[in-house]
């Protein structure tokens, strides 16, 4: 059992009316100082690798500085609506399913020895039916 010597923190205090808790020792940490022209040369790094992170940017980009795609992919959302989507660049597809339908594709995918790409297009065009 704790003593009012051992709670240094003031934690006797919980539930008692007249007494609450206090605080105002606690601050919020200062972090460390951020190393702006390492950070900006990092940022340059990754961006001519064409590396995109999946995490908000830490600032703005700056105007004319927009990100340009890496040689070989491109943004599906610029080729939605367009009559002639290329077969190439190539594109990545994520998305959630039901665990049961997942283990239906990868099983077609494995029996057949085909890639995924494969099976997502066998897939589209029986569902499409023959090109008019």
């Amino acid at each position: 059992m704790m003593t009012k010597s051992s709670d240094a923190f003031g934690f006797e205090a919980i539930g008692e009316e007249r007494k609450g808790l206090d605080l105002s020792d606690f601050t919020r940490s200062p972090g460390a100082p951020i190393d702006r022209p390492a950070a900006e040369a990092a940022r340059e790094v990754a961006d001519a690798a064409g590396f995109q992170s999946r995490g908000k940017p830490a600032s703005p980009r700056r105007a004319g500085q927009g990100r340009a795609n890496p040689p070989g992919k491109v943004k599906i959302s610029d080729l939605i609506g367009r009559p002639d989507v290329p077969d190439e660049p190539r594109a990545q597809l994520n998305m959630m399913a039901p665990a049961s339908l997942i283990v239906r594709f990868k099983k077609i995918e494995h029996e057949r020895g085909v890639r995924a790409w494969e099976v997502l297009k066998a897939a589209l065009d029986a569902l499409e039916g023959p090109e008019q």
